[in-house]
Formats: structure tokens, sequence, C-alpha cells
């Protein structure tokens, strides 16, 4: 079951791929291609690695359920490339001259300084105002059991304050996307996406260093498509290569004393090197949402505990900004019935969008949770196809919601949805800076983009 699991796994990414609507290197960081592929590093190449996972799961024997665990992969799988396919009706771009509607002029780079920095500031003073300026420290050494403790009350609204930085970035990129940008522009943009990325990682959300990262490039290959080379391969590989690293010195425990983070991650690469750095994805908590569904799917299919009927999705939709000593959520009631406590209380392995889907109502509801996922995953990439055609604001959207799509399919999907809006509410506020124009702007389509859609 493996081996097909994986077979139908690859024939479902290659449809997404060569049915989108985009082109070049934006094609490898689409919206539906990411979910896609999480996907399949999840319920397709992780089982393959079954001989090297530990002989438990938080100390339990998941065996038994991984041919479950298979087939809410595949179910979920499946009906995204369907709900791809149902979506791709409307990949069709209509040449000509397009109004863009009355709204934002072109960012300065005064204000990228603005937005870009904004959060940041924010974030800093609410840290040093409730927890002492030590706290950046303790920070930028590196999470540890007692920091993470510490800082575990935060609202998470804030913790995606220096997210800032790329929002700019993005909507610098954005409105200027019919005109040339100089060398200082570029460099301006680039550290304004550096400020985020260094901002999450230094508070060990890796969550949000992919968000961090993807926005400002979706945002740039709309801007400019680009056909894909093999350098382009190299540069992601080097890119999943840290992605993959970054958990193995993330901690301060991790390190020896006085390492910095960047010489731990670069001498974990070096020692480990790229395979023996990208194994550890497929057997680790990074896929281990696969070993999740295994553990608890079968008492929900066996009626031995209720299903969420709409408690994992809707009603944890409504009440997850609101505080968790409110309730128990039903993400926590899930934990609690085999560790004893939620999320953190001792562990806090995450469902992905097929377990969130399966715990609430088994695999009716993945596959139509997951048709509507691909739905609404393709009309993203629809969006960015014929970004010309789309305001500022709705494409920065686009962006944004994009760059959150291989997080949504991977962890707690309802919390994912909530992190992107705030990431949305940030870049409602980088825009409400921008100048208005007075009158409607006609936006010829680039030349690049019929001459990119033949290749």
């Amino acid at each position: 079951m493996i081996v097909a699991s994986l077979a139908v796994s690859i024939l479902v990414l290659v449809y997404v791929a060569r049915s989108s609507p985009v082109r070049g290197v934006l094609r490898l960081v689409s919206p539906d291609f990411m979910a896609a592929l999480m996907l399949v590093a999840i319920f397709g190449i992780r089982p393959l690695f079954s001989d090297r996972l530990p002989t438990g799961f938080y100390g339990y024997d998941v065996s038994a359920g991984q041919d479950l665990a298979l087939t809410v992969g595949m179910t979920c799988l499946v009906s995204l490339g369907l709900g791809v396919f149902l979506a791709s009706g409307g990949n069709r771009s209509r040449p000509g001259e397009r109004p863009r509607p009355v709204g934002a002029q072109p960012m300065t780079l005064g204000r990228l300084a603005v937005a870009s920095a904004g959060g940041v500031v924010v974030y800093a003073v609410f840290m040093a105002a409730r927890y002492g300026p030590s706290v950046f420290g303790e920070l930028m050494a590196g999470r540890s059991a007692s920091l993470s403790e510490t800082l575990g009350g935060i609202p998470e609204v804030v913790t995606t304050l220096p997210l800032s930085g790329s929002v700019a970035a993005a909507l610098y990129l954005i409105s200027h996307r019919s005109q040339k940008m100089s060398s200082a522009e570029w460099w301006a943009v680039t550290l304004a996406a550096l400020v985020s990325v260094i901002g999450v990682s230094a508070l060990g959300n890796r969550r949000f260093l992919i968000p961090a990262v993807l926005a400002p490039v979706i945002a740039a290959l709309v801007r400019r498509p680009v056909r894909l080379h093999l350098w382009h391969l190299a540069v992601g590989l080097a890119m999943v290569v840290v992605l993959a690293a970054i958990p193995m010195v993330r901690s301060a425990g991790a390190r020896a004393p006085g390492q910095s983070f960047v010489d731990a991650l670069l001498q974990y690469i070096q020692q480990e090197g790229i395979v023996g750095t990208l194994v550890p994805v497929f057997a680790s908590y990074d896929t281990e949402m696969f070993d999740y569904i295994a553990l608890a799917g079968p008492s929900l299919q066996s009626g031995f505990d209720p299903w969420g009927a709409g408690r994992g999705t809707l009603l944890a939709f409504v009440t997850w900004p609101m505080p968790s000593a409110w309730f128990q959520s039903y993400r926590d009631e899930v934990l609690t019935r085999f560790w004893g406590g939620g999320c953190g209380n001792p562990v806090c392995p995450v469902s992905s969008l097929a377990g969130v889907l399966y715990f609430d109502g088994g695999l009716i509801v993945v596959a139509i949770g997951s048709v509507l996922a691909g739905l609404l995953l393709r009309r993203l990439t629809l969006v960015l196809a014929n970004a010309v055609e789309a305001s500022t604001l709705k494409l920065l959207m686009t962006v944004i919601a994009s760059s959150f799509a291989l997080v949504a399919v991977r962890t707690d999907t309802v919390a994912a949805i909530w992190w992107c809006f705030y990431m949305c509410g940030i870049g409602l506020v980088s825009y409400a800076l921008l100048p208005r124009n007075a009158q409607p702007v006609t936006t010829p389509r680039l030349q690049h983009d019929k001459s990119l859609r033949q290749r």
C-alpha cells in the first residue's frame, strides 16, 4: 500500500504542476503546488522511512493504524486534486489593457521603511514592557523549555508582528509591478524582508519563517515572471536544506556553549551533508502528522471516541482567538485522551489538513474539505496568473494567503488560517500608508506575460 500511495501522490503532484496557470519559477511556489508537495512529503514519502522511525510515537505504537493514515492521506490528496481540477475552468487570461481600480500609487522607500519597521517596533515595545529588555538576549540565544513556558502567554497576533517587513517588501514589489526598479530599491526590499526573517528566527517560530520568505518571493515573481533554470533548483534545494536544519539547532540546548545560531546551523549541515539533513524531515516531527492520524484514527473509526462533528473545524475557527482558559478546544480534547493534557502538556503534535478534517468527521469530511481547499488554492493561483488585472490590495492579500498554503496543510489548519488573517491585518495597515490615485489607472499587460505563457 505504501508504494501505491506514493504513486498516487506523485500523479496528483504532477497534475497540479502541469495544469498550473502560472509558469516558470512561480509555478514551484504557487499555493496549490506547495500544498500538494507538503501532503506528498507527509503521506507519500514519510511512510518509506518507516524503518527509520522511532519505535513509538510519544510513547505509543502506531503501526496498526498506518494503513488507515495512508487512506486518509490519499483521500486528502486526491480530493485536493479534484478541487484544483474543478477550479481550473477559470484558467483563462484576457488579452489587452485592463483598468486597475482606483487605489494605491506605488509605495515610496520612506513608507517602505515605516511599514517594515512598524511591526517590529510594536513587538519590541510589547516584549520589553512585559518581560524586560533582557528577554531579547534570551531569544537570540535560542528557545529553551523555560523560555517557552515564560512566553506561552503572548497573544498570537503579537507574535506575527515581525512579519511586517516581509509584508512591506511584498507590497512594494506589487505596487511597482508595472515599473522598473533600481538597484537601491531592490536592496531596500531585500533588507525589509530580512527584518522579518531575522525577527521570526529569533522567536523560534519556524511556522512564520516560511511565509516570511515566500511572501516577497511570490510578489517578486508575480511582478516579473522568471523562466525556470537549473540554478533556481539549486537555490531552492539550498533553502530546503536550511529550513530542514533549523529545527536541529533552533533551541539553546542543541548548540555548544557560546555557539551562535548561524555557526551551529552551518556546522550541522556540514557534518550531516545534504542527504543527512533532509532525511530527518521525513522521519521526525516535520511529517509526524502521518503518525498522529495512525494513532488517533482507529479509535475514532471504531466509535470508541466521538468525532469532532464541527468542533474541530467550525467551532475551533470561531473560538481560536479567545483565551484557551475559557474552554477546552477539540484539539486539546484529542490530545488529552492520549497524553493527559492539551497542547504542550506534555506534547503537542499537529494533525495537518487531513487530520483536522478526519478527526472532525471521517473520510467524507476529508473528501469535502480537501475539494474546497483545492478550489481555493487554485483560485489563488489564478489571481497570481492574472496579476495585471487585480488591484494592489487584492493581489497583496492573495500573495499573503499563498505564502501560508504550505503551513496550512501541514499544521493545525484552523490555527494557520488565523495566522494568515493576522498577517493580512498587517498588510491592511501597510496598504493604508500608500498614497491614493485620484483617477483610475490603465495598466497595459506586461510584454513578458504573453511570452512566458508560450514557454
